[in-house]
Parts: structure tokens; sequence; C-alpha cells
């Protein structure tokens, strides 16, 4: 929250603010004028296949134009602005994913149909770089069809990056996943793993790691710390794979970013219906990681818990959330909830 000259920006990009947590914000500054969310995908749903079904929608696109809305009939802030997720991909491993993006005039449109359904006040304004706003003047906005002629301008600016493009498709054409990385990685981890947990994924997961060089598989073992190679020919015997450009898995597993790495849309997640929750679970593992999760001691030292206790707010939302998730609700509409608004 940005407070001056009696103006207040509210910045809630990757800040998912809902329940006591959010309330605890507005009963500090009750008047917004101006608030900035985020409002497409940052995930891997659509990466997820089903193994001997067709391909279809593992998302919903219109989840995330909704939630912006539910956020700002909330806050209700005089000025509604998207933020922060605007990206397009360029590589052709990727390319395709572009038509997922929700644009800035999708929220637009979106919202203002929500508005005039609730008769909220607020308006909603699209700003790109180089746009202004003040209290005084209003919005200076440039006049741009970033969002209304995007594929067109998506073209141009990757015909421009060609160059830089071709030298990364020529690094990754060089790059071998050896067996050491992954052992190293996936051994250290599970050593970090409360013994329930290691339990709870002790089974075989393949990884495998494609470049100009060759592809290499590897049957991971998170409960049991264990790795071994597995040849090309045995990969359809697994029922849970993992597919990386061989860079995208050498730089997770050098930077712990499995997570991080997902999102390129580069990382394809495949399994047999019966076994997604499986998937999942060993995703789990390696985003907590990521997250620095582990090991749990670190959690219950003096300087995390007197931190931990400002906040005592967002451990009774996120138990909130885990116990309503258990009884089957849909994530949608315990958002709703917790924002107050009618779903």
């Amino acid at each position: 929250v940005i407070t001056a000259d009696g103006v207040t920006i509210l910045n809630a990009n990757d800040a998912k603010l809902a329940g006591r947590p959010l309330d605890q914000l507005l009963a500090a500054h009750p008047k917004i004028d101006v608030a900035l969310r985020s409002h497409s995908s940052a995930n891997a749903h659509a990466n997820f296949h089903v193994i001997g079904e067709p391909d279809e929608m593992q998302d919903d696109a219109t989840r995330y134009l909704h939630s912006f809305s539910l956020f700002m009939a909330r806050v209700k802030p005089r000025y509604a602005i998207p933020f922060a997720s605007n990206n397009c991909l360029l590589h052709d491993e990727s390319f395709a994913y572009n038509r997922l993006v929700q644009t800035p005039v999708m929220v637009r449109d979106y919202f203002r149909a929500f508005a005039a359904e609730r008769r909220l006040a607020t308006e909603i304004e699209i700003m790109v770089p180089g746009d202004s706003w003040s209290p005084e003047t209003g919005f200076a906005l440039q006049d741009k069809d970033w969002f209304t002629n995007r594929d067109a301008h998506i073209a141009e600016y990757r015909a421009r990056v060609q160059p830089t493009l071709l030298r990364q498709a020529a690094l990754e054409a060089r790059v071998a996943v050896p067996l050491a990385a992954v052992t190293g990685f996936v051994g250290k981890l599970s050593a970090l793993l409360p013994g329930v947990l290691r339990r709870r994924v002790a089974y075989n997961v393949l990884l495998v790691a494609r470049s100009a060089r060759g592809t290499d598989g590897f049957a991971v073992n998170l409960g049991l710390g264990t790795v071994r190679a597995v040849a090309e020919a045995d990969f359809a015997s697994f029922d849970k794979r993992i597919e990386f450009p061989a860079l995208v898995l050498l730089q997770s597993l050098k930077m712990n970013m499995f997570g991080h790495a997902a999102i390129c849309r580069r990382v394809n997640f495949h399994a047999v219906r019966a076994e997604l929750p499986r998937l999942w679970r060993f995703l789990n593992m390696l985003d907590w990681a990521e997250a620095e999760m582990f090991p749990l001691s670190r959690h219950f030292s003096r300087r995390s818990i007197n931190a931990a206790l400002p906040r005592w707010r967002e451990g009774l939302l996120y138990a909130g959330v885990a116990a309503q998730v258990a009884r089957g609700r849909p994530l949608a509409q315990i958002e709703a909830n917790l924002l107050g608004v009618e779903n």
C-alpha cells in the first residue's frame, strides 16, 4: 500500500489477500483510490495430459477474470487497473500458448459487465508503461493497440528477437543432464522430508530430458531418495512422467526452481487418470522445497515464530481454506466466501 498526498494505491499483484488479512488492510486503509491486481494464469495446467485420453483444458481461464472482479468488489477502489500479467511466449515449443493469456481488454470487458450487474462504482482502466494518472488531471493514456492487435505485435517482436532465439536454441542443443545431477538433488530433498511425507511419495516418477544430443530418462523415487537411468524404450511403462527440455531440467536441479520452470509452458506432465493425484503430490513436494519449507524444523526457531506471530490472521486463513477444500468445496466458491462477496 502506498499513501501520499491524500492518495492511496494498493498493489495486490501476487498478494491474493482475502479473509482476515484483507480485513486488516482495509481497516487501516478504508479508502483505496487505485487498486492494481494480476489477472492471468502463471501455472502449467494447460501442459497436463492424461495418458490414453484426448487432451482437454485442465484450467478455466475465466476464473482469473472472475477472481479479479471479486477482489475489486470487496476492496471497492475508485479505479481498478489490470496489472503485471502481460507476457508473451516466443519459443517454438510454447508459442501456441499465447492464445491462453487473459489480456487487459478481456479483464476490462468482463469487469464492466460484472460491475454493472452489481452496481459497483469502481471504474476500470487499462494502462501500459508510459501511461500516468493524477487526481488533478486524471488519466494520460497513449494511443495503443497492444491488446486489440496482439497477434501482429507478438509476430513482429518474435521476428525482431529471432537472433536471440537462435542463440538460445544452439545453447540448448548442446545440453545433456548427467545422472549425478538428478541423484544429488533427489538425495538431498528426500533427506529433508519428514517421514510421513516420504512415505506418501514412495513411488516412481519418470523425468525425461530432451535435447539435440539425445533423450535421457530418470526414474525418481522421492520417498526412497533413489534415482535410476531409464532407456527410452522403457518410457511407456511409466504411468507418471514429466518431460523437460534438457536445459530447463538442469537449471531446475541446480537452482531448485521446478515450480518456476513449469510456468515456461515447455514442461509437459503425463499420467493416467488414476495417477494424477500422485503426480500432483510429487509436484507439491518440489514446490514446497522451492519455497524452502524443508526441513520443517526451521519454522519453529525463535526467529521464525517471532516473524509469524504478527501474521496470525494468515494462519487462520490457510487453516480455513484447507478445511473447506477437505469438505470438497470448489476454490472459486471458497474465494468468494473469504472475500465476503456473492459468487
